[in-house]
């Protein structure tokens, strides 16, 4: 027949493939920790500024106020149409 396989090591292939793993592994924890601790800092900026969001942001009621002025406003620049020479005509 032919020559005998030669024997093969294959601690040093298991080797590479466990250093490959664990750096893997650490990048994903990396990345991970990095994630969470921005989640954190946002969520420590929105409670730090949470006096100041019934300023910052409108009630229901006055934004259906707001909305119920304007009506008129949008429904004409909605459905409007325009002429040949690209006058708005209504």
């Amino acid at each position: 027949m032919g020559a005998p396989l030669p024997q093969v090591d294959i601690t040093s292939h298991i080797n590479t493939l466990v250093s490959v793993l664990v750096s893997a592994i650490g990048l994903v924890l990396f990345l991970f920790w990095r994630m969470f601790t921005s989640i954190q800092k946002k969520l420590d900026e929105v409670c730090r500024n949470q006096a100041n969001l019934p300023r910052e942001f409108v009630g229901k009621e006055e934004f259906g106020e707001w909305k119920q002025g304007r009506k008129d406003i949008w429904d004409v620049l909605n459905r409007h149409s325009h002429d040949t020479q690209g006058r708005v005509v209504r």
